[in-house]
């Protein structure tokens, strides 16, 4: 099982989430920390990371050894932007 640790803003963006969302979320990480290649692997600016879907929202991770680093969660829509700006 590999360790989950977050980009400082995740936490930020955590808070924006309903709390019913938010143990979903919580579920699918735990999941990925067991299974992390079943996310879908993502092209083009974001490639090298995944991402993994909780309903309308999304987690971007990158793996690194044994551990998950999550770079963003966030709602389909914006999350992908985000995660390019944590890139650079």
């Amino acid at each position: 099982m590999l360790e989950a640790r977050y980009h400082p803003q995740v936490k930020k963006e955590v808070k924006r989430i309903p709390v019913s969302w938010r143990r979903r979320i919580e579920r699918v990480i735990d999941g990925l920390a067991k299974d992390p290649e079943k996310g879908k692997r993502l092209r083009g600016k974001l490639e090298g990371m995944r991402s993994h879907r909780a309903g309308n929202y999304r987690i971007v991770y990158i793996i690194e050894g044994e551990v998950l680093h999550i770079l963003s969660i966030s709602h389909r829509r914006n999350v992908y932007e985000e995660s390019t700006r944590r890139t650079r």
